[in-house]
């Protein structure tokens, strides 16, 4: 595999039934990256202060990598979790707004980190995940460039598939840059 400099960060949130299904989409995709060579980290977050540390430990991973190879390191960030047009629900039942969302993502914004990398890509793995759009922030400061994700409610195999050949595609050199708004099934 070429040398690439995208480094994806998964960060999953399923419900209870999901994990009596065996049902882990953010942790197939982990292994399924694995397999293709594809650097990326799986985290677990079952309430809104694990979404918080996992998002701080994501960029704190990527400013890690830029300091030890003087790569300008790409993170995308993959949300697996329950959604709809609102926001995010995460494993306990918490409901995170786009807005809340958008307040996070600024850790990737913050102009002291900015240098660090070059963009950050955010991947929605939850029903109507296009929305996320809606995290943007104020004064036209987005720390997003790129969006992907359902316009409407997908399967978990669904998911899955498309996210597993976009990354590959994406990463590989296939697909020059993400476009700034993607629907990548619906």
């Amino acid at each position: 595999m070429k040398s690439s400099n995208y480094a994806v960060y998964i960060v999953e949130s399923p419900h209870s039934d999901d994990f009596l299904a065996g049902r882990a989409e953010g942790r197939t995709l982990s292994q399924i990256l694995d397999l293709g060579g594809i650097l990326n980290q799986y985290r677990l977050a079952i309430n809104r202060d694990a979404l918080h540390k996992a998002i701080e430990l994501s960029v704190h991973d990527v400013k890690l990598r830029r300091s030890e190879t003087q790569k300008r390191w790409i993170p995308i960030l993959h949300i697996s979790c329950h959604g709809d047009a609102s926001g995010l629900e995460l494993s306990n039942g918490d409901r995170v707004e786009w807005s809340e969302l958008g307040e996070l993502l600024k850790l990737f914004y913050d102009q002291k980190i900015a240098a660090d990398f070059a963009v950050l890509y955010l991947s929605m793995s939850a029903c109507e995940g296009i929305h996320a759009f809606r995290a943007d922030v104020e004064n036209g400061k987005s720390p997003f460039v790129s969006i992907v994700g359902p316009l409407t409610e997908v399967g978990w195999a669904e998911a899955l598939v498309a996210y597993s050949v976009y990354y590959y595609n994406l990463i590989l050199g296939r697909l020059r840059t993400p476009p700034p708004l993607a629907v990548v099934m619906s």
